[in-house]
């Protein structure tokens, strides 16, 4: 999904399979995954966004690698300590 002027990832937050998202070079401006289902999701790269918040990370469980870029502004999440 690299590099296709996707303003939101919205559409793939109920696709509980997904191990991978490449959304890098797009115009994703905030990423929140509280309803989401991607519970499997291991790397999530969005690198070259103008993303300024996000939320919801707690929920992917799964999560190893995350790359958001310089511009996070604002990052809401409940993680284990």
């Amino acid at each position: 999904m690299d590099s296709n002027l996707l303003t939101s990832l919205d559409g793939i937050m109920k696709l509980d399979g997904l191990l991978r998202i490449s959304a890098k070079h797009n115009q994703i401006s905030s990423l929140d995954f509280t309803a989401s289902k991607l519970r499997r999701l291991e790397l999530l790269e969005c690198q070259q966004n103008c993303i300024g918040w996000v939320d919801g990370l707690d929920e992917l469980l799964s999560l190893m690698n995350l790359h958001l870029g310089p511009f996070l502004r604002n990052f809401a999440a409940d993680l284990p300590r």
